[in-house]
């Protein structure tokens, strides 16, 4: 047969497959640039996730600030105009139940039933007061919203000032939609609570960042959750403030 007639060597479907296989198979290259990829995607993907979780913790310590503030105009309406005192050490024994501090004023004062078995359970108030940002640590049983108090005075020092022991007049209040009355908190550096019920408004005023005590914490996307003696809520860049605008928000006026 010539040449040019010969057929060409007919191959086994062992063979066939073989090549089949190398045409369709990844390189090395390819399968790691496949990896990378999908890694990418992941760590985006988690990402995401997380600003998403983060954001439905704000808002439902947000949510949580606000109903605060409604409890708090209530204790008002129905105290003759007065805010709740921010403790009274002097009525602290016998039943905690009855434990004289601002958000067990406002507990008591709505007729809500404590949460935890104990006093110091993590979440023995109801959860209004508590801030589902705290995540690095344990709340303060008393609350994670701190009340400011150089405007929400001790019993002591409302004797001292007015002359009755029963809370500031929210009427003494100038500019009470300029005014924080309670913040998103931390406790003292150190502490074994990562929340404050209270903050110190004099000594964070004087010293900011640097101050060692319970403190206003931006812990919201960094910004303070705020409630005003006006009972609106909002998110305050506390970070950046100077001194004079920390004492503008945080102290009375003169």
């Amino acid at each position: 047969m010539p040449p040019s007639e010969q057929r060409p060597p007919i191959r086994t479907r062992t063979a066939l497959r073989a090549d089949t296989c190398r045409r369709n198979a990844f390189t090395l290259i390819e399968l790691l640039t496949v990896i990378a990829i999908i890694a990418v995607l992941a760590a985006l993907a988690v990402q995401a996730v997380n600003r998403a979780m983060g954001s439905a913790r704000s808002a439902k310590g947000i949510s949580n600030l606000r109903q605060v503030g409604q409890l708090t105009a209530l204790y008002s309406a129905d105290h003759g105009g007065l805010l709740p005192p921010q403790r009274d050490w002097s009525n602290m024994g016998g039943d905690p139940a009855n434990f004289s501090f601002f958000q067990n004023y406002l507990r008591l004062s709505a007729d809500l039933p404590t949460v935890g078995q104990d006093f110091f359970s993590s979440s023995w108030l109801p959860e209004i007061f508590y801030d589902p940002t705290v995540r690095k640590g344990p709340q303060h049983p008393w609350g994670s919203f701190g009340v400011n108090d150089e405007i929400i005075l001790s019993v002591v020092n409302c004797n001292v000032i007015y002359g009755q022991p029963n809370g500031i007049p929210l009427l003494r209040i100038n500019r009470p939609a300029h005014k924080v009355i309670a913040c998103s908190a931390r406790d003292g550096a150190n502490s074994y609570w990562k929340s404050s019920w209270y903050f110190s408004g004099m000594g964070w005023v004087n010293n900011g960042a640097a101050h060692q005590g319970p403190s206003p914490d931006p812990r919201h996307g960094g910004r303070t959750a705020s409630l005003f003696a006006d009972f609106h809520v909002e998110l305050l860049d506390t970070s950046s403030m100077t001194q004079a605008q920390r004492a503008d928000y945080f102290l009375l006026d003169p």
